[in-house]
């Protein structure tokens, strides 16, 4: 069967116009697709079937900020910069900061208490159990910038 044909049975149309991807999906909830003898996102094999290939350093958005929407026309190309600001725009930058943060072993507290401290940084390094990069990024202002 052509790839066109396979592709079209494998998504539903929803109520915003969006085709929703409902075939098989990977871990990281990209929507996959056989297309040309490789494995893509479905979007990008749709974005290549109804308007052409996907130059080199470009990445397929999604103007309808649904990541299962295969419909061509909510689809277009932009630089993965661009791609990174439309999540930023969408609020969908859900970074978590400070001890928040499931990496980290330090509070809040400890930071200010880095910060005040006279003490050496491989001191502090040593005294809050983190290598000495950690507590460099921190009194550099690189880390921790929210307090």
């Amino acid at each position: 069967m052509p790839a066109e044909k396979r592709f079209a049975t494998k998504y539903a149309v929803n109520d915003r116009g969006c085709w929703v991807w409902n075939a098989q999906s990977s871990k990281f909830r990209s929507c996959s697709f056989w297309f040309r003898k490789e494995r893509m996102t479905a979007y990008r094999a749709s974005y290549i079937m109804h308007k052409g290939e996907i130059p080199s350093g470009y990445v397929v958005r999604h103007k309808c900020d649904d990541p299962a929407c295969v419909n061509p026309e909510h689809l277009e190309l932009g630089t993965q910069k661009d791609n990174c600001a439309d999540k930023v725009l969408r609020n969908r930058c859900n970074a978590k900061a400070g001890s928040a943060h499931s990496n980290t072993s330090l509070t809040e507290k400890d930071v200010l208490d880095m910060r005040a401290s006279a003490d050496s940084m491989k001191t502090l390094a040593a005294h809050y159990g983190v290598h000495y990069m950690t507590v460099y990024d921190i009194m550099k202002r690189r880390t921790w910038k929210h307090i």
